[in-house]
């Protein structure tokens, strides 16, 4: 992140500032150690997370502890897993 504008005595902070302090208090909500959320903003090629024996989910660092609509999100993942491996919803 790039430090704020008008140097120390008159800091601006813009919308890319609060992303990203919004993000590290959402995580540290979840219970993320500051080390942990450090890695997971760090990130850049996405973070992966681990789901079952062959599957792992890549996010998008700057996804990460954001708010957001997941019904969307749930019904694509559902769609596409049954895609893959040609199972029912359930």
């Amino acid at each position: 992140m790039p430090a704020p504008s008008g140097g120390r005595a008159h800091a601006k902070y813009g919308d890319e500032h609060l992303r990203a302090i919004t993000r590290y208090l959402r995580l540290k909500q979840l219970g993320f150690p500051p080390a942990a959320i450090r890695r997971l903003i760090q990130a850049r090629a996405g973070v992966p997370f681990p789901l079952a024996a062959g599957v792992t989910l890549v996010v998008d660092p700057d996804i990460i502890g954001a708010p957001r609509d997941l019904d969307p999100l749930r019904a694509e993942i559902e769609r596409l897993f049954a895609e893959l491996f040609g199972g029912d919803r359930a």
